[in-house]
């Protein structure tokens, strides 16, 4: 409401990538769903004629639900099959992590109010699969969905955690999941989604915002200053190294002459513990937190 009106504007190379479809792979709707070989025969027609009209825009393939490496590997032959590599510039998934996720199922078997952090989905060894697929075909990995309702009763609404309310879990959880696909080798993550919809007790997603709706003046949520926070301590950096033990996740990103280590509990249970990273004593809690050596 109250927002001005848009203008036309065309060529002003803002666009640098086209996604061709959404969840083409949809389970859930006899209507839109697509075979692996269907949506591979549009892929490849999009694809050449985006190519033939701007060679420099990346296309991608649709984002594809639940880490669906057989799916991926359908897509693979019927390329070969026509003479082409693997039309797409990255390798797209969506994983909305549950902890009734099972390994290797699809379509998916979540229930309500059973989101879990990803380290906890016991279906996220799927994830290696497409790791493995991406190298097979020369591609990077892009996690192009994924998310928490802060809102309960949906399948996207997390595990209620003592001493944390959904929204602080979402910060958690939205943080650590950027951290644990990284560490797993995926090139960007993206969150589902920027701000709750009008109404957030609407159902499956509608509270999945990292702001809140337009009610609220798209206020910040606490994941969004937790993902702003991540972003400022990380910024300019890579991953050099997973220094990882068995009780916490400890990466080392380096870039600019500079060092930054993120550490964190992988669990959802209200733990901390006394651990030393670097050669630094620090208390691990289930929130990444981020020093720079020399600081």
């Amino acid at each position: 409401n109250g927002d001005e009106r848009q203008v036309y504007k065309s060529g002003l190379d803002l666009v640098k990538t086209i996604e061709v479809g959404n969840e083409n792979d949809a389970w859930w709707a006899v209507d839109k769903y697509m075979t692996a070989e269907q949506y591979a025969a549009m892929l490849i027609t999009c694809y050449d004629s985006i190519k033939v009209a701007d060679p420099k825009m990346q296309v991608s393939m649709c984002g594809l639900t639940n880490l669906d490496f057989v799916y991926l590997e359908k897509m693979r032959v019927w390329f070969v099959s026509k003479g082409r590599p693997f039309l797409s510039d990255f390798v797209n998934v969506h994983r909305y992590n549950n902890r009734s996720n099972l390994p290797g199922i699809h379509p998916p078997t979540w229930f309500t109010d059973g989101a879990v952090p990803v380290e906890l989905d016991p279906g996220i060894s799927d994830f290696q699969k497409v790791m493995d697929f991406a190298r097979l075909v020369g591609k990077p990995v892009f996690v192009s969905e994924y998310g928490y309702d802060t809102r309960p009763g949906t399948w996207a609404s997390p595990s209620p955690v003592p001493g944390k309310t959904l929204e602080e879990l979402q910060a958690q959880w939205v943080t650590r999941a950027a951290l644990e696909y990284t560490r797993m080798g995926a090139a960007r993550v993206y969150v589902f989604t920027m701000a709750d919809e009008p109404n957030p007790d609407g159902g499956l997603y509608n509270s999945s915002g990292v702001l809140y709706g337009e009610a609220r003046g798209y206020a910040p949520k606490p994941a969004f200053t937790a993902a702003t926070t991540l972003i400022a301590s990380l910024q300019g950096l890579s991953l050099a190294k997973d220094e990882s033990s068995a009780t916490a996740r400890i990466l080392r990103f380096e870039g600019g002459g500079n060092t930054t280590y993120c550490y964190w509990s992988p669990t959802a249970d209200g733990r901390t513990f006394q651990a030393v990273v670097a050669g630094k004593s620090v208390m691990v809690t289930e929130t990444p937190q981020y020093f720079r050596l020399g600081q």
